[in-house]
């Protein structure tokens, strides 16, 4: 019994890994493909929280859409390791640089 505790623990631990390479994988390719840089390592984790968060979100609206709950269907895109609040700011042109 303890033979199969200890190996269905192995399992799960190697395919958190495997997940967790499988977002470092897709992160990457995102960042090159949208040009993406970032100041600091403490920046670039905040980002990528916000991607898989983003993701996440992305996926269950396009539960939604194939369910008949939603017209239309979201993507991935260049902003989608942005807050919705930067989002919303970078579409009107805010320039926090400016503002005072």
């Amino acid at each position: 019994m303890k033979i199969l505790l200890l190996l269905v623990a192995f399992v799960a631990a190697a395919n958190a890994v495997s997940i967790f390479e499988l977002v470092k994988e897709e992160w990457n390719a995102y960042k090159l493909q949208h040009r993406k840089k970032y100041d600091s390592e403490t920046e670039e984790r905040l980002r990528l929280k916000i991607y898989v968060q983003n993701k996440h979100k992305i996926a269950k609206h396009n539960q939604r859409f194939e369910q008949g709950q939603e017209k239309f269907r979201l993507r991935v895109n260049k902003y989608t390791d942005l807050l919705h609040e930067e989002f919303v700011q970078t579409l009107n042109g805010f320039n926090r640089t400016n503002a005072k």
